[in-house]
């Protein structure tokens, strides 16, 4: 009899539960309507992730014309790029930066070889 009993409130409780639950949605959902009434919210997830994707590409194009900017090389490496490949300065400079730009902790050798490297392939 003591079975019987735990089970049965064991049913309700289920139940209970269930019922808090749905009524829980419903009231999220009511408040949801009222919100976008009263605030004109109809806000549409994909459209806000693509808006939230966009901030943060055009950020980093940003932050990349930024930084490149700011990378300075060295003349000995240019020359030594414009001498094994003949090609004028500005096209040194930029393979250069590139390589800077993409491998921060390299040094001036490997510098010179992926900078010579990245216009030979290209």
């Amino acid at each position: 009899m003591a079975a019987e009993n735990t089970e049965d409130n064991d049913a309700t409780a289920k139940a209970a539960r269930g019922e808090q639950a749905k009524q829980a949605k419903q009231l999220d959902t009511l408040t949801d309507h009222v919100q976008e009434k009263e605030y004109g919210l109809n806000i549409n997830a994909s459209k806000a992730a693509a808006q939230i994707v966009n901030t943060l590409n055009s950020q980093t194009a940003d932050s990349k014309k930024t930084n490149d900017n700011n990378v300075l090389p060295s003349m000995e490496d240019v020359q030594v790029v414009m001498d094994e490949l003949e090609v004028t300065q500005d096209v040194a400079v930029g393979a250069v930066k590139k390589m800077m730009l993409e491998n921060s902790n390299i040094l001036q050798e490997e510098l010179q070889v992926a900078a010579l490297r990245y216009l030979v392939t290209r």
